[in-house]
């Protein structure tokens, strides 16, 4: 498991780099559910920049990867898991 967190102009994300063949196991699920829970309260606490959650299947990311691109490859929600 690989988080991290990107700050743009406008916003902070928090992105969990998972293996494509992993996304349908339910603990990643389960994972996922709790670091939206996190965004959303991390939201409600303080102003500013909004907290967006992104989960990024490995092979979308390399070393010339943009953040606009990982961030388009990124599972939608977490119906999408599986």
């Amino acid at each position: 498991m690989l988080f991290f967190i990107v700050e743009t102009g406008t916003n902070r994300y928090l992105i969990e780099v998972k293996a494509r063949n992993e996304l349908g196991d339910p603990g990643v699920k389960g994972k996922a559910q709790a670091a939206v829970e996190w965004c959303g309260a991390a939201n409600q606490k303080q102003g500013g920049k909004p907290w967006p959650y992104a989960v990024i299947p490995d092979d979308a990311v390399s070393e010339t990867s943009s953040l606009e691109h990982m961030l388009a490859q990124a599972i939608s929600s977490l119906s999408k898991l599986n």
